[in-house]
């Protein structure tokens, strides 16, 4: 395994909205894009399942310049034959849906739903329901297969001791990445918070490239990273 991780201070380009100080991914680059970012469902002023502030924005406004930009940063940086996998909260897939496609991808109609156990946020649970599902957009460039037949619900309990406030399990990043992948193939995400990328990237065999502009969390990706494999991270190819 070789993955890296990018710190979002390198270049100011200006160009992937929400993640606008980064180093430019190379065209053409990647197998698999699997990107967990902002939801703009404003998470940052309600409660959740702990006590962690989520210390990122997560405004309308972020998802808007996200929608803008990710489907054709994506498209651009993946391989002729790729997958792409997209954490979204359900009240947003239709307008991920419509960017996405608009952005030149083919997108899977129906979301994969993760079912996170009996965790979640809870909202105002006196007159509903606690949210404990997630939605994944997927989405192919050219004519990449997926490895196998799979479901489209995902059942993977959430843990309530993420370092990260909206961290991912890595054994979800690597379940995912296994409907898609081949050894040595080069995965990204560009918002990779706590760095799940990494060890899940290793348990695939996978070449793990991540960006990440929240300092904090950038240093807890740092760490995966070092975990993953007991490798370092290497200089970045700017």
């Amino acid at each position: 395994i070789d993955p890296r991780l990018l710190p979002s201070e390198e270049i100011q380009i200006q160009e992937l909205g929400y993640v606008v100080s980064c180093v430019r991914p190379a065209d053409s680059f990647f197998d698999v894009i699997l990107t967990d970012p902002p939801y703009g469902i404003d998470i940052h002023t309600k409660e959740t399942f702990d006590a962690d502030s989520h210390e990122y924005d997560d405004s309308d406004i972020t998802f808007q310049d996200i929608l803008a930009t990710l489907p054709s940063i994506a498209y651009r940086t993946a391989k002729e034959n790729a997958h792409l996998y997209c954490f979204c909260d359900i009240r947003r897939f239709t307008e991920l849906l419509v960017a996405f496609e608009l952005g030149g991808w083919t997108v899977w109609s129906r979301p994969i739903i993760w079912d996170k156990g009996n965790t979640g946020s809870y909202g105002n649970i006196e007159y509903g329901f606690r949210a404990c599902y997630d939605a994944i957009l997927f989405a192919r460039k050219g004519d990449k297969k997926v490895t196998a037949g799979y479901r489209d619900v995902i059942n993977i309990t959430q843990k309530t001791t993420q370092a990260h406030p909206a961290g991912k399990p890595v054994e979800l990043f690597s379940e995912l990445l296994k409907r898609s992948v081949l050894p040595g193939d080069r995965v990204a995400d560009f918002f990779c918070g706590s760095g799940p990328i990494f060890p899940a990237a290793a348990n695939n065999k996978c070449i793990a490239y991540g960006w990440e502009i929240n300092e904090k969390y950038h240093a807890m990706a740092a760490e995966s990273l070092r975990k993953a494999e007991g490798v370092d991270i290497l200089p970045d190819e700017s």
